[in-house]
């Protein structure tokens, strides 16, 4: 019984007629993964559709590259069919759904969720379709959204007020523009939030609530720290266990190691500068009486 199909790059030419032919055999299939490398022009909104049709208990989708295929249309179409059975949803450079899409998809799929990631995606992320994806998907613990145009989408919440969820571990908002309080509301608002990637406006390291004790796991693209950031994270975060690095300069990356030897660091590729030695170290995090 198949219940897994992965397409991905290949020599010779998958027709749309062709996938949407299998996939009418194929009504008990749940997993569906699409490669970001293929060539995959028979992703079309009338296949997004048979899929919706004939792929009844699907429980996860991984489209990459949609493009202009899928429309708010045709994600309520899919979220209709899938309400009582879809829990991961991804979606990549999907700049055809809006807002009232993204709030489509939670109100009708909410309750089953687990995962749902729209990323490099225009027109669709403000705070009111952020904050009820939380409320709506009270099985969420994974959401990741961002815009294709860097911090052109503002993201605000409110610090005071109820928790939103306490299902969430991780959350990516990378590539929009937080509000100033945004990361203390997160802190009290998603307190099982154990992992975040978040990019602040300028790339600037964001300053971090006292006392986030829950977070293990921080990334972004930081090229600025101000100052007594680094040792302000000692106490901030307490319990981090992995910083991705990327674009941090090596002095600041080198105070943070000394502040926090145990760490592990990720993303050295994408600085400059830093021996291989280094690299293998901070890699590990090992301590400084090891190395």
């Amino acid at each position: 019984m198949l219940q897994l199909i992965h397409l991905e790059e290949s020599k010779s030419t998958v027709t749309e007629k062709g996938v949407m032919e299998a996939f009418s055999c194929w009504r008990l299939m749940k997993t569906i993964w699409i490669d970001p490398h293929m060539d995959a022009v028979f992703i079309t909104a009338s296949f997004m559709k048979h899929l919706a049709q004939h792929c009844v208990h699907l429980e996860e989708l991984d489209v990459s590259w949609v493009q202009d295929c899928v429309d708010d249309e045709t994600i309520v179409t899919c979220a209709t069919a899938w309400k009582h059975s879809l829990k991961r949803l991804l979606l990549h450079a999907s700049e055809s759904i809006s807002t009232q899409g993204l709030r489509d998809i939670v109100q009708v799929c909410g309750p089953v969720l687990e995962a749902l990631s729209l990323t490099c995606c225009a027109n669709m992320v403000d705070s009111r379709s952020f904050e009820e994806a939380l409320v709506r998907c009270p099985n969420l613990v994974d959401l990741s959204i961002n815009s294709s145009m860097p911090y052109a989408a503002r993201l605000t919440l409110s610090p005071e007020g109820p928790v939103l969820s306490e299902s969430l571990t991780e959350l990516n908002v990378n590539s929009l523009l937080l509000a100033d309080d945004f990361l203390t509301a997160v802190k009290n608002r998603l307190p099982k939030v154990r992992s975040l990637t978040a990019t602040h406006s300028g790339e600037i390291f964001p300053e971090l609530p006292e006392g986030w004790t829950s977070l293990e796991e921080l990334g972004g693209c930081y090229r600025t720290f101000r100052p007594g950031a680094i040792q302000a994270l000692v106490t901030t975060c307490p319990n981090l266990k992995i910083f991705s690095a990327q674009g941090v300069n090596i002095s600041d990356l080198e105070c943070l190691h000394l502040a926090m030897p145990s760490l592990k660091v990720t993303g050295l590729s994408f600085c400059e500068g830093i021996s291989a030695t280094n690299k293998a170290l901070w890699k590990k995090g090992t301590p400084n009486n090891e190395q």
